[in-house]
């Protein structure tokens, strides 16, 4: 409990969430729009009063608002109908839940056809990421447990010579591990960082079985053998999309975690929510990969922090 008060989270708020798991989640966010080329000066606002410049790609929410100065201009791509709208200078939109994207002032170009895979695709990700959003209780099972190490890490993921991490939770100083890919088998020492990263040298793209076994004094330790499926991919695969999704780290992520690259997915969302705190609805897709790469006290962290900010803003 120390570990969440050390950063910020309030006696209160954490008690209600290790009393009431369910109560401190939140209504799933779900985007209306997504903001992408702004050029000049162009502004975001959640509820109309505080203004912030972007320069960035931007998940737009029902009652949200976008503005273009004099000199500024921008698309919104509508999740609904898959269309694209121009904000010409001098232009504020309104966001809604059933219109989409509604001219307040100025001028929002006639609706074009637009590929809406992008938004959609993180609209339906931020709905699946919400479960994962719930603080539970952690379960005390006493000194049994304490004596059976446990070892978990993503069951399904892709892998390439661009992304070569593997990522998991560290069982304890005392093991080390041994990464199993097809027929090869690599050494990882033991660490006593709260997480294992190990890059795996360049495979042949394809697919494997691969696992992850716990070893103590040079042995392994039977019951936390695991195993699960690997592609390694060739950046053929994704690479194009990457490029096209640009320097935003969010949109970055989104492509990657829909390849399977999983820990690059969630090295792109954690640099963006440093980046952007005060983005709280895009901090569920970190939470979500998290989840998907077995991070249990990672996601719980995370979970802490954005249902916090979820409260104190309302």
């Amino acid at each position: 409990m120390n570990y969440f008060l050390q950063r910020g989270l309030s006696t209160s708020l954490l008690a209600l969430a290790l009393l009431c798991p369910t109560a401190l989640l939140a209504d799933a966010p779900t985007p209306v729009a997504m903001l992408v080329q702004p050029q000049g000066t162009v502004e975001y606002s959640r509820d109309g009063q505080t203004w912030e410049k972007l320069s960035r790609n931007k998940l737009l929410f029902s009652g949200s608002q976008v503005r273009t100065g004099a000199d500024g201009s921008a698309t919104v791509l509508n999740q609904k109908d898959g269309t694209s709208q121009t904000l010409q200078a001098g232009t504020t939109v309104l966001m809604d839940a059933t219109a989409g994207p509604k001219a307040t002032a100025g001028k929002l170009s006639a609706p074009q056809p637009s590929s809406g895979d992008l938004v959609a695709s993180i609209s339906n990700r931020m709905s699946e990421a919400q479960k994962y959003t719930t603080v539970r209780r952690s379960a005390n099972t006493g000194d049994a447990a304490a004596a059976e190490p446990k070892l978990f890490f993503a069951k399904k993921i892709a892998l390439s010579n661009d992304y070569p991490d593997l990522v998991w939770e560290s069982a304890g100083g005392q093991y080390s591990y041994q990464v199993k890919i097809g027929d090869n088998k690599f050494d990882v020492p033991a660490t006593t960082a709260a997480l294992v990263r190990f890059k795996v040298p360049n495979q042949a793209p394809g697919n494997y079985e691969y696992g992850i076994d716990l070893v103590q004094n040079g042995q392994p330790v039977g019951n936390a053998k695991k195993e699960g499926s690997l592609q390694w991919l060739n950046d053929s695969v994704y690479a194009a999309a990457v490029k096209a999704a640009g320097q935003d780290d969010f949109t970055v992520g989104n492509v990657l975690e829909e390849h399977g690259l999983l820990v690059a997915a969630m090295d792109r969302y954690q640099k963006y929510v440093t980046a952007h705190p005060h983005d709280i609805e895009e901090q569920t897709l970190l939470i979500k990969s998290y989840h998907d790469l077995k991070l249990k006290n990672s996601q719980r962290e995370a979970a802490v922090k954005y249902n916090e900010a979820i409260a104190n803003r309302k």
